[in-house]
């Protein structure tokens, strides 16, 4: 399901109109109605809120999984990595902090961190 259908279709189970939407979040109406009939994306920050509103996470509200929530997600998510090395999963998962992608050298010093930190707990430091 697109964007749009997921986005009325959430707005319709949950019994309200564009126009109570749109005070509830504080946008146009119009936008509500461009979001349904267009299927424009709203921006980022806006998604977020959306999502929020609907109780729902940002990729089911545009449409990349059919988890409506994260939290659904994180059930199924931990087994599939239980065994996979630290270095298998940055290889195959993007990660992000802080909305920016974590690159190799920033891997690199996480995983020293890490090290280093085990290093000085098993000597008590």
């Amino acid at each position: 399901m697109n964007f749009k259908n997921r986005f009325k279709d959430l707005r319709e189970k949950k019994g309200i109109t564009q126009k109570e939407m749109a005070v509830d979040l504080n946008i146009p109406r119009t936008s509500i109605a461009n979001y349904e009939r267009e299927g424009r994306l709203p921006r980022k920050e806006r998604l977020k809120e959306i999502a929020d509103y609907f109780g729902v996470s940002v990729d089911y509200l545009i449409g990349r999984t059919s988890q409506k929530t994260v939290e659904g997600y994180e059930r199924h998510f931990p087994s599939k990595i239980k065994e996979m090395e630290f270095v298998d999963l940055i290889e195959k998962y993007k990660i992000t902090i802080e909305g920016k992608e974590v690159t190799e050298d920033e891997m690199k010093a996480i995983i020293a961190f890490v090290q280093t930190y085990r290093v000085m707990r098993k000597q008590n430091l």
